[in-house]
């Protein structure tokens, strides 16, 4: 009996100690939106649901709030001041950040998400060519409902996908802190006032600038070179002998390996590619043999020539985001890196070598 009095006693303690939120009277944001206010700052928009009756209905729209601030931890201490309810994090998805802001440093912006312990790792970031909270709006008067969560479903399907590669606020923190390889995010823009991927940004490991960006042909290069593809697509150019047209490449999967040399400064790319044909504009019908070797043939060839062009770029922009720098510090003792980006990277040597598969085709006549 008494163990039973005890039991029943730390159980109403405990319950006592836990903080409960009703979903319908705080203020749960979803998305961020920062856009850069000169020298007040950032100006920070969030949404978030608010939960309507109707009869007996409850309809869910989705709202908008914005400060200028120079910390996130302000902002919010603003937002709170202008909202009807309690301003939570717990439930974010995404945080976007306008370009022109993004040039300046992110890190005190991830910074203070990390140390929010309502905040998951595997909350979304994204750069964008516009204002953020122009890209708010415009979604939130499409669509009421889902306008929160839009965004990071877009990313999380490209990332599973198509041909950008995986980031979170996880391997962002990762890479921002890691010597010898520079953080990546997805880069996107509007299409007649609607969010699209457009590719990637690179930026500086410590703060976090962004300091130069990918298409998405490129973006998915360095895809393979990051985390390998299982889902990818590509549109391949065929002139060979009597082949001409485009061929279109689907459930592109990869798998990589980088050699380096003893002294860290010679590196053997390899990439084995298999994936589907799925379309070829050409008159000739897709399972040919000869057609498929002449595919795989410029596949291998513009793949080669593509990665060998997008590594020289990225010596020359002084970003390392594939991770050559990890590799080269696991061979040296004397490992700085200021001196590896100001005078070590740029003279590394790359080769590149592809083999191509093409594991299946469709009849098309």
């Amino acid at each position: 009996m008494k163990r039973t009095k005890c039991v029943l006693v730390f159980l109403l303690i405990l319950t006592s100690c836990v903080h409960t939120e009703i979903i319908d009277q705080i203020a749960l944001v979803q998305t961020i939106a920062v856009d850069d206010a000169g020298e007040d700052g950032f100006e920070k928009t969030v949404t978030f649901p608010v939960f309507l009756e109707q009869g007996e209905e409850s309809l869910m729209e989705t709202k908008a709030l914005s400060t200028t601030s120079s910390t996130l931890k302000e902002a919010k201490t603003l937002l709170n001041m202008r909202s009807q309810r309690p301003v939570s994090y717990g439930q974010i998805r995404t945080v976007i950040i306008e370009d022109d802001y993004a040039e300046k440093g992110l890190e005190h912006i991830v910074e203070p998400l990390y140390r929010d312990p309502l905040i998951g790792y595997r909350l979304n970031l994204a750069i964008f060519d516009v204002n953020t909270k122009d890209v708010i709006e415009t979604i939130r008067d499409r669509d009421k409902e889902r306008a929160g969560v839009m965004i990071s479903e877009m990313i999380d399907q490209n990332q599973e996908h198509e041909n950008i590669p995986h980031t979170d606020l996880h391997r962002f923190l990762f890479t921002l802190y890691s010597d010898g390889r520079d953080p990546v995010l997805p880069l996107m823009t509007t299409i007649d006032d609607h969010p699209a991927v457009q590719g990637i940004g690179v930026l500086t490991s410590g703060k976090g600038k962004l300091v130069h960006t990918l298409d998405l042909k490129e973006s998915f290069l360095l895809k393979l070179l990051l985390s390998g593809s299982k889902e990818g697509t590509q549109i391949f150019n065929i002139e060979e002998g009597p082949f001409s047209g485009q061929a279109l490449i689907d459930q592109i999967d990869s798998k990589r390996r980088i050699k380096v040399n003893e002294d860290g400064t010679h590196y053997e790319i390899s990439l084995d590619l298999k994936g589907v044909l799925t379309d070829f504009t050409g008159e000739t019908n897709t399972d040919e043999p000869k057609l498929i070797s002449a595919i795989e043939k410029t596949v291998k060839r513009e793949v080669k020539d593509d990665m060998e062009n997008l590594v020289k770029t990225l010596q020359e922009k002084g970003v390392d985001p594939i991770g050559f720098g990890e590799k080269y510090r696991s061979q040296t003792r004397d490992w700085n890196a200021e001196m590896y980006y100001d005078t070590l990277y740029e003279n590394f040597n790359f080769d590149v070598d592809v083999k191509m598969q093409v594991i299946q085709t469709g009849a098309i006549e």
